[in-house]
Order: C-alpha cells, then sequence, then structure tokens
C-alpha cells in the first residue's frame, strides 16, 4: 500500500512536472511572440525612422537650396535697387541741372522779351518824334538853349515826354530838378533821385500819372504829370542840383 501510494506520488510529481513544463513552454511561447512581435515592431520603426531621416535629409537639401536661391534673389535685388537709387539720383541730378538751366532760360527769354519791348517801344518812340518833327504835326518849338545837351520831345497823346541826353558824355543828375509849367498855372516839379545818370545818346520816358501801366523799370512816373490838351503852352526848364538851368524849351501842343 505504501508502495502505490509513493509510486502514486511520484506520478502526480511527474504529472506537475510535466504540466508545469507545458506551461513553462507555453508561456515561453507566448514571451516568443511577444518579443519577435516587439523585435517587428522595432524592425518597423526602424524602417520608417530611416525614412523619416531620408525624408528629412532631402527636405534639408531642398531647404539649402531654397534658401540658397533665395539668397541670391535678394542679393540680385539689392544690387538692382542700388542700381534704381542711383539710377534716380542721376535722374533727379539731371532734373535738378534740367530746371536750372529751364529758369537761367526762361529769364533770359524774360530779360530778352523786355529788352525787346523796350527796344520796341524806343524805336516807335523815336519814330513818333522823327515823324512829329518832320510833319510838323506833334509840338512847334518856340525856344531852347542850343549847347545843354539835352533835348525834350512830347506825346502828341499827352501822355508822357521824353528827356534825351544829346552828348557824347553820360549825365549824372543826382538831385536834378525838371520844372514843367501848363499855360499859367503853377509849375510842377520833379527831381531826380541820388542814383539817377542818364547815358550818352540815351533817353529816358517819363510817363503822367495813371498812363504808365505795362511800363518797363527804366521808366519814370511823374506823379504830378497830368495829360495837357492840344493847344496848351508848355515850358520846360531843367536844373542841375546847384540850381543852375541847364535846358529850357517852351512850345505849343497842337
Amino acid at each position: 500500500m505504501k508502495e502505490e501510494m509513493k509510486r502514486r506520488e511520484e506520478e502526480l510529481k511527474e504529472e506537475m512536472k510535466e504540466e508545469k513544463k507545458e506551461e513553462m513552454k507555453k508561456e515561453m511561447t507566448e514571451r516568443k511572440k511577444e518579443a519577435d512581435q516587439q523585435l517587428a515592431n522595432l524592425l518597423r520603426f526602424e524602417e520608417e525612422l530611416k525614412e523619416t531621416q531620408s525624408q528629412l535629409e532631402i527636405q534639408r537639401t531642398e531647404n539649402s537650396r531654397v534658401k540658397t536661391e533665395l539668397n541670391d534673389q535678394l542679393l540680385t535685388e539689392q544690387k538692382r535697387e542700388e542700381e534704381a537709387r542711383k539710377h534716380l539720383k542721376e535722374l533727379m541730378d539731371q532734373n535738378k541741372e534740367f530746371e536750372k538751366k529751364l529758369q537761367e532760360e526762361k529769364r533770359g527769354r524774360e530779360e530778352a522779351e523786355r529788352e525787346l519791348k523796350d527796344l520796341k517801344e524806343e524805336v516807335e518812340s523815336k519814330a513818333q518824334a522823327v515823324g512829329y518833327e518832320e510833319q510838323q504835326e506833334g509840338v512847334r518849338s518856340e525856344n531852347q538853349t542850343s549847347d545843354s545837351g539835352f533835348n525834350i520831345d512830347v506825346d502828341r497823346r499827352c501822355k508822357y515826354i521824353w528827356l534825351r541826353n544829346k552828348s557824347t558824355k553820360y549825365k549824372q543828375m543826382r538831385d536834378w530838378v525838371l520844372h514843367l509849367q501848363v499855360n499859367n498855372n503853377d509849375p510842377i516839379m520833379y527831381r531826380f533821385d541820388q542814383s539817377f545818370k542818364l547815358e550818352a545818346g540815351r533817353d529816358v520816358t517819363m510817363w503822367a500819372q495813371g498812363e504808365d501801366l505795362n511800363r518797363p523799370n527804366t521808366e519814370l512816373v511823374w506823379s504830378d504829370l497830368k495829360p495837357w490838351s492840344s493847344g496848351d503852352r508848355l515850358k520846360f526848364t531843367l536844373y542841375s542840383n546847384t540850381g543852375r538851368m541847364q535846358y529850357e524849351l517852351c512850345m505849343t501842343s497842337t
């Protein structure tokens, strides 16, 4: 009986060992499967990592290429901008020079126009004076000094007079005074300013007040001079700054 029990005990032990071996084997198999799965996952992760690294390297290369192109474009644009600024500065300088020349030409043209206008008026005035003298239509001279070097002509429209320097030397007329008596009225007087002088062979126009529209700056306005009428008797007397009479003219306006 004891032997039977012992044998049974041994069999149980063997069965337990076998079961334990089976369990262990099964467990090992499961663990091996898990390990194989983890290894497969790891290998797949490594492949994915390699692929990602490869893509990253490609992206880095592309980024580097794009960066290089952008830098090249930036340098090109900077050069273009610098050239554009330089060209703009040249154009602005040229424009300033052109504007300067244009202003100079404009001033020259205006001065030439003024000189032409003065010359035309002078020619017209002299032509009128010559016509008056030739046709005896403007005025009739009755008495004037012959050696003073001056001469006076009047506008037949009775708006202005011409004072001429007939001599070959300029006349410094600082503070000289010109008197005009119309008929028996009180004389009126014009005093020349400190800087006034009359060049040899030149004349100056002296306008009646209100008749001097668009006159050149070289002409004078006699504020007390009023337009006279045909038939008025005129007496001009020119005095130097010492009070000495330099010229006298008596005439009748016709």
